[in-house]
């Protein structure tokens, strides 16, 4: 195959798995989640990711947060961590479904009858 040929099938290779990314919604590894003080929130409150991909936290704040999954998909194996200020941590998605996460310090959220409220998020693996 001529050099010519042989890019213009890669830049159809591209543009077809690059359209194929902005249809489904899958974001590439890692996704970042941004924690700030100012709101108390998680910044996207929800993340699109492809199984088998990272999710990475940022604790961009001033203080401490504890990150604490409480609704995962059956059998998935996702661990809670604590977020000092300035510190990341980045968790796999193994399973497709809904991960529910929420910040566990006392009063930067509640949970009641499985309904957060305050500083909680999920994570949405396709």
């Amino acid at each position: 195959m001529a050099n010519g040929m042989r890019l213009v099938v890669a830049v159809a290779l591209v543009a077809g798995l690059v359209t194929a990314m902005f249809a489904t919604g899958v974001v590439a590894a890692p996704f970042k989640v941004s924690v700030a003080d100012g709101g108390l929130k998680f910044s996207p409150k929800t993340a699109h990711v492809a199984k088998g991909r990272a999710v990475k936290w940022t604790n961009e704040g001033s203080m401490s947060h504890k990150v604490n999954f409480y609704k995962k998909p059956k059998g998935a194996k996702v661990t809670s961590f604590s977020l000092a200020p300035g510190a990341s941590k980045k968790r796999k998605v193994t399973k497709v479904g809904v991960y529910k996460y929420r910040c566990t310090v006392p009063t930067h959220s509640t949970l009641s009858n499985g309904k957060c409220t305050g500083m909680c998020g999920k994570v949405r693996a396709h």
